[in-house]
């Protein structure tokens, strides 16, 4: 394994984690906690890797026996939408009172700017996105990558959700820590109806768009997975941008 100084992350185009930025919180609790914690890490939605090459970076670091399993299509979103991931539905859970005001501002300028660059009058759950349907993605880039990088505690598990979240397709035992960056609805549940009871006493699932401007399925499914569940849902404000970062913890 190589050790990279911290311009060596932004020469190689992955996510630094030796500086400060969005995913803070989440590599902060892989650097500090997960070691103590039973299981391997899980990535749901890899795109190019940038992430799952830092985390895979750190757990070599600090828990060099832990793995970390990213799992995507590595063919971009689902061809059908569901209501749930329409933009418009932030309007909804603002009436609802389910988002802030200050949100509900960001995510009308935060559509406004992406009408303008695009051209367009409206906005769906794949064109809401500075990267389109993620269909510009390449396993094969990634493990060229890892294997640059001389990282070995990489897994992929290739395929659609519902048909790769199964007994037998990733961990064999528990989830010490997982991070969701999948945007849309059903990936969320499914993400989520496949890990928290696989999660060890402790774990956490970092939840990249339950604060998002751009895609509401996200918080929508959060919400009602949790329901009824000993889920603790804490976030910060960053320093970074000023926007919240949400994550869930198995009350130990």
């Amino acid at each position: 394994m190589k050790n990279l100084e911290s311009w060596e992350f932004d020469v190689l185009k992955i996510y630094n984690p030796l500086r400060n930025g969005h995913l803070k919180v989440w590599f902060d609790f892989l650097a500090n906690e997960v070691s103590g914690i039973p299981g391997d890490v899980l990535e749901a939605g890899v795109f190019q890797g940038k992430s799952f090459l830092a985390g895979a970076y750190v757990l070599s670091q600090v828990a060099p026996k832990k793995k970390i399993y990213g799992y995507d299509t590595f063919s971009g979103f689902p061809p059908i939408g569901v209501p749930e991931d329409d933009p418009q539905r932030f309007e909804d859970l603002h009436k609802a009172g389910l988002v802030s005001d200050a949100l509900i501002r960001r995510v009308r300028r935060n559509m406004s700017h992406l009408k303008y660059l695009q051209g367009l009058e409206e906005l769906n759950y794949e064109t809401v996105s500075s990267s389109g349907s993620f269909t510009n993605t390449s396993q094969g880039d990634i493990e060229n990558l890892a294997s640059y990088l001389e990282l070995e505690n990489l897994r992929f598990v290739t395929g659609p959700f519902e048909e790769t979240m199964l007994p037998g397709q990733g961990p064999d035992g528990p989830i010490a820590a997982a991070i969701l960056d999948c945007d849309l609805h059903a990936s969320y549940l499914t993400a989520l109806e496949y890990i928290w009871p696989r999660l060890s006493p402790g774990g956490m699932i970092y939840l990249d768009e339950y604060y998002s401007l751009k895609f509401p399925g996200a918080r929508i499914a959060v919400d009602s997975f949790i329901e009824g569940k000993n889920a603790l849902l804490k976030h910060v404000t960053d320093d970074f941008n000023g926007f919240e970062r949400w994550w869930l913890l198995k009350d130990a």
